[in-house]
């Protein structure tokens, strides 16, 4: 096959449109060259892209985020997603438009959109502010212990459940957890007074859940403990409170009329199975006599 030469139009031509070499020794192509690195360091390269100064397809090296840019990021998400966590607790979608505030209605032969009476339109409910809740779970502590006074102690026990009812939805913070567990204590002196020895347990351990070394929580958890007939575990709760109060006069006498407790119970248990087993003893000296 035979190539065609190129006219000297043509070679002139190309002469003229062709781009300047790349030299080491030019400087100002280099300084050219450091600033393109820099500006297209951070981004994605294109592969396409043609650069005239270096007559070749330059594609930038890849470079991660720095450290500082990273937390910036997720310092700016955080607070956004921040910010739409406290406005969707403020609102509740309505159920009955869907979130639309408008339902269809028929009318005879045709539909007729109307607000609806639900949401008053709006397509959402208006929630209490979590200061809001507080305040009226303080409010039906405040009510409670007036009852608990009064020696009503179921009401005053009711009142207090909704008391954490009013704040449940939301733990965090420490005005919030310290009134739920103040709130949990209370329905367990109650329960105390009521003679509820489970459920006192229960709200106790609830309490020492989050608070291990919450004294009212292990004194009444004691007391409970030793109506249910349960002396060493009592023992147990009285020990770790005065390790956190030792000057607690009530919590020293119990301890040491329970530990009395204990020691003559586990003595007088020693004894049964000593006397059980002479009986069996005797009783094996027996069966012989008569076999012989």
């Amino acid at each position: 096959m035979d190539f065609v030469q190129p006219s000297d139009a043509a070679k002139q031509f190309v002469a003229q449109h062709q781009p300047p070499k790349l030299t080491k020794q030019d400087p100002t192509i280099a300084a050219q060259m450091g600033r393109l690195r820099q500006k297209y360091a951070a981004t994605t390269p294109s592969n396409s892209g043609y650069n005239a100064v270096t007559n070749s397809s330059f594609v930038p090296p890849m470079q991660p985020p720095s450290l500082q840019q990273t937390a910036e990021n997720n310092k700016q998400v955080s607070a956004e997603d921040m910010a739409g966590y406290e406005r969707l607790s403020r609102v509740k979608i309505c159920s009955s438009c869907e979130g639309q505030g408008t339902v269809r209605l028929q009318f005879h032969h045709h539909y007729v959109n109307q607000d609806c009476n639900d949401c008053n339109g709006e397509g959402y409910y208006r929630l209490e502010t979590n200061e809001a809740k507080i305040s009226k779970a303080k409010e039906f502590k405040t009510k409670a212990t007036l009852l608990f006074q009064q020696k009503e102690y179921n009401q005053a026990d009711a009142l207090f459940q909704e008391g954490i009812n009013a704040i449940v939805s939301f733990r965090v913070g420490v005005e919030a957890n310290s009134l739920r567990l103040a709130l949990l204590s209370n329905r367990a002196m109650c329960a105390l007074k009521m003679n509820n020895w489970t459920i006192c347990c229960e709200h106790c351990r609830m309490v020492l859940k989050q608070d291990s070394t919450n004294i009212k929580a292990l004194w009444r958890l004691s007391v409970a403990l030793e109506a249910l007939n349960e002396i060493s575990k009592a023992i147990a709760c009285l020990e770790s409170m005065l390790t956190t109060e030792p000057g607690h006069s009530k919590g020293i006498a119990s301890l040491n009329r329970l530990q009395l407790l204990h020691a003559k119970a586990i003595a007088i248990e020693k004894k049964e199975m000593q006397d059980k087993k002479e009986d069996d003893g005797l009783g094996m000296e027996e069966m012989m006599m008569e076999v012989e």
